[in-house]
């Protein structure tokens, strides 16, 4: 089977930033009009945000009037699965277009994306882009050794004038290299625990409603989330003055702005407590795109997308060369109103005790233990098979229905195809 085939069913004031080499391809006095009409690139990564993590999904409690332009004035994306849900792996994938299993980055530890990776940072280094990354970077092997020519230099930890600097400082960035085509990564810490608590952001836990996602017939306790909503109204705040800066230097039209977050937070939800499983809080996160340029104001895209999807999607906008070792596929059809190339997102926990792997279709979830090991005990059985159309709070095993035998094998040969697609070789590269 082709793959083609296959995915068609900074502390304050003025931020210093480290610069590599003398000869780099793009210049600040150069004519920005020689570029022709290349979009610039802000890709926007929290931590830890729930897909209902935000107002514009639903959340009537929380206010992100910031963030949420992004959907009003571009795309939301209601069906997007990072490659994992805990932080390294779904970061590995981004940068690499490459799946756990593929790219060595399977859990978080010290191992980070195996020697030779192709990143998205090398593929626009390549096509002409200036590049930078500023924030939390958690892996080991650091931004400049996957690529990014600029990096932010960011002493001790994070705090709210820390975290306001670190806009700053992405803002001064963007400024410095208006004149040519540039991309900046900006990984927040926000709003991973331990909440970092803006006194602006008051939210009592008096009258808290359950947000969009809780499990219907579960009792809600408030828990966290007055504290979590804090974080976010926070980083909110500062979204804003980056997008009032791209507003102010005449870039917002052709700069495609991307926000998602490296996997979602549990709360409790189904009784647990944090993330790195398969329920929708946890493995589904909040995703926006606005480019004025391209993107049709108020978009929706209901169907599957993947972490894995954001190399090749800037590829095509910016004439980088997609690696032959990519998982992922384009998103601009369903960024620009028209359904999606891929059928099937797919995503897994690489654990040596209760490790599982994920296939995603418009309407099913299916959820198996990776191969050889036992079913987590969450799993109650060897097999999960849901209908989120009809049971979109997950509490029904569909995998022993009579009814759905023909769907559940369905979803079986999917997941085997994906295996059999993506088997991997020592060196990390796809066969």
């Amino acid at each position: 089977m082709r793959r083609r085939d296959f995915l068609g069913t900074m502390a304050g004031g003025v931020a210093a930033w480290t610069v590599l080499g003398s000869d780099r391809t793009c210049r600040a006095e150069e004519d920005p009009e020689a570029r022709g009409a290349r979009p610039n690139i802000l890709f926007l990564l929290s931590d830890d945000q729930r897909w209902d993590g935000l107002s514009c999904y639903g959340n009537q409690d929380l206010k992100t009037p910031h963030i949420d332009r992004l959907a009003t004035e571009g795309a939301r994306l209601d069906c997007f699965y990072p490659a994992c849900p805990l932080c390294c792996p779904s970061r590995g994938a981004f940068l690499s277009g490459l799946y756990p299993h593929q790219n060595g980055v399977t859990r978080n530890s010290d191992k980070g994306l195996k020697p030779g990776t192709v990143t998205v940072a090398n593929l626009l280094g390549a096509a002409g882009y200036a590049t930078g990354f500023t924030g939390k970077t958690h892996l080991p092997n650091k931004p400049l050794e996957w690529g990014f020519k600029d990096t932010l230099r960011e002493p001790g930890g994070p705090d709210l004038e820390r975290h306001a600097a670190l806009f700053k400082g992405a803002g001064d960035y963007i400024e410095q290299h208006r004149k040519v085509p540039w991309c900046l990564w900006v990984a927040t810490h926000l709003p991973h625990f331990p909440y970092l608590k803006d006194p602006k952001f008051s939210y009592a836990k008096e009258g808290l409603k359950a947000p969009p996602g809780w499990p219907k017939g579960q009792e809600f306790k408030t828990g966290e989330f007055p504290e979590y909503y804090s974080a976010i109204s926070h980083l909110d705040e500062q979204v804003g003055s980056l997008l009032k800066r791209l507003d102010d230097l005449g870039l917002a039209r052709n700069t495609l702005v991307l926000f998602a977050s490296d996997n979602g937070y549990m709360h409790g939800s189904h009784n647990w407590p944090s993330k790195r499983i398969w329920y929708e809080e946890s493995a589904r996160t909040c995703a926006l795109a606005r480019w004025p340029a391209k993107i049709k104001a108020g978009t929706k895209s209901p169907g599957p997308l993947s972490g894995v999807d954001l190399l090749p999607t800037i590829c095509e906008l910016t004439g980088a060369k997609k690696p032959a070792e990519c998982e992922g596929t384009s998103m601009l059809p369903a960024l620009t109103g028209g359904p999606p190339l891929r059928q099937a997102a797919f995503a897994e926990f690489i654990d040596s005790k209760e490790g599982w792997q994920m296939v995603r279709t418009p309407r099913h979830k299916y959820v198996r233990p990776l191969e050889g090991q036992k079913p987590p005990k969450k799993m109650g059985g060897n097999e999960i098979l849901y209908d989120l159309q009809e049971d979109p709070s997950e509490a029904n095993n569909l995998a022993g229905s009579g009814a759905h035998a023909k769907v559940l094998e369905e979803m079986r040969k999917q997941h085997a195809d994906w295996i059999k697609l993506t088997a991997t070789t020592e060196a990390g590269r796809g066969k």
